[in-house]
C-alpha cells in the first residue's frame, strides 16, 4: 500500500491582481503554477479552493487560495498563497460647465451655490476636495465629501478646481469658471438748466460741471466724468449739455441739461446829443424832430 504523500517541491506565489470595472476579479487556475512529485503516482490529481472562476471584490482584500495535490491512492499534500487585490482604476468626475453670472443688485459680488459635481468609482469614494483660486480664493476643506457651499464670488474669475480619491489613492480633477461681471450703471443725480450771463464778446465760456453731479456706483469709488461739450468751449444763446458717468467696468449713466446764455450787460452810450436851441414859429411852437441820430451807443451782444 502506498501511503506516501506527494511531495509540493514548488507551490505558487503570493499574488497581486487588478480588479475590473465592477471591483471584482474571478479567481483563475493557478493549479499550473504548483509543481509536485510523488513515489507512485506519475499523473497527480490538483485541486483549488476557491475554485477557479470564484468572484472575489474590494480593495486590498486579500483571499488565501489552497491547492491540493493528490494522489491515485487518496495521499494528499496542501500548499496556500494569497490573492491581494489592488484597484489601479481612476474614479470618474465630471463638473458643471462655467459660471457667467452679474453683481448682485447694489453689490460688487455675486452670491451663488455652485453646481455639484458628479463622481464615481468602481470601488467607493472616500474623498472629494475642492480649491477655489482667483477673483475669490479659500482654503480647500478636510478630508472627506465636500462641495462649495453658498459663496460670496469677487468680480473676476474664480477657478472651482475639484479633486475625487478613491479607497485606492486613484484620483481624478475638474474644474471650471465662476465669471463675476459688473453690469450695474452708476447712480447719478443729474443738475437742472444752468444760466449764464454772456461776456463783453457776447460769449460764455463753458464751465466745469462734472462737481454738480451727485453719484454712485456699486463697484467704483473713483468714477470717470466726461462733459459734452467739454469745460472751456465758447457758447452763445443755448447749449445742449450733457455728463457720461462711467465706471471701472464701462457701465455708463448720462445726464442732459441745458446752458443757456443770457445778455445782462447794458448798452454804453458814448455820445450823447447836446442841449440844444430851437426856435418858436408863427404859433409859438416848434415840433421836435428825432434827435435818436444825435447819440452814439455800443453793445456786447446787439
Amino acid at each position: 500500500v502506498d501511503t506516501t504523500d506527494p511531495v509540493i517541491t514548488v507551490c505558487a506565489s503570493d499574488v497581486t491582481e487588478l480588479v475590473d470595472a465592477s471591483c471584482e476579479f474571478t479567481l483563475p487556475d493557478y493549479t499550473s503554477l504548483v509543481t509536485a512529485s510523488d513515489n507512485c503516482d506519475l499523473s497527480l490529481t490538483y485541486s483549488q479552493v476557491p475554485a477557479a472562476g470564484t468572484v472575489i471584490m474590494g480593495h486590498a482584500t486579500v483571499q488565501n487560495v489552497v491547492i491540493t495535490v493528490t494522489d491515485d491512492n487518496g495521499n494528499d499534500t496542501t500548499c496556500s498563497f494569497n490573492v491581494t487585490l489592488d484597484d489601479q482604476i481612476d474614479p470618474t468626475i465630471t463638473c458643471a460647465g462655467n459660471v457667467s453670472i452679474d453683481t448682485d443688485l447694489g453689490v460688487c459680488s455675486a452670491t451663488i451655490t455652485p453646481a455639484v459635481p458628479t463622481f464615481a468609482d468602481n470601488c467607493s469614494v472616500v474623498d472629494v476636495t475642492y480649491t477655489l483660486t482667483g477673483a475669490t480664493t479659500d482654503v480647500s476643506p478636510a478630508s472627506g465629501i465636500n462641495t462649495v457651499p453658498s459663496t460670496v464670488f469677487a468680480i473676476g474669475t474664480t477657478t472651482i478646481t475639484y479633486v475625487v480619491t478613491d479607497i485606492a489613492g486613484n484620483t481624478a480633477t475638474c474644474s471650471f469658471d465662476v465669471v463675476v461681471t459688473d453690469n450695474e450703471d452708476p447712480i447719478v443725480t443729474c443738475i437742472g438748466d444752468q444760466t449764464e450771463s454772456a461776456d463783453a464778446a457776447c460769449m460764455f465760456t463753458m464751465a466745469d460741471y462734472t462737481g454738480l453731479i451727485v453719484a454712485s456706483d456699486n463697484c467704483d469709488a473713483s468714477l470717470t466724468y466726461v462733459q459734452t461739450p467739454a469745460a472751456g468751449t465758447l457758447l452763445t444763446g443755448t447749449q445742449a449739455v450733457t455728463i457720461d458717468v462711467i465706471d471701472d467696468a464701462g457701465n455708463t449713466t448720462t445726464c442732459s441739461f441745458n446752458v443757456v446764455v443770457v445778455d445782462t450787460t447794458d448798452p454804453v452810450i458814448t455820445v450823447c446829443a447836446s442841449d440844444v436851441t430851437e426856435l418858436v414859429d408863427a404859433s409859438c411852437e416848434f415840433t421836435l424832430p428825432d434827435y435818436t441820430s444825435l447819440v452814439t451807443a455800443s453793445d456786447n451782444c446787439d
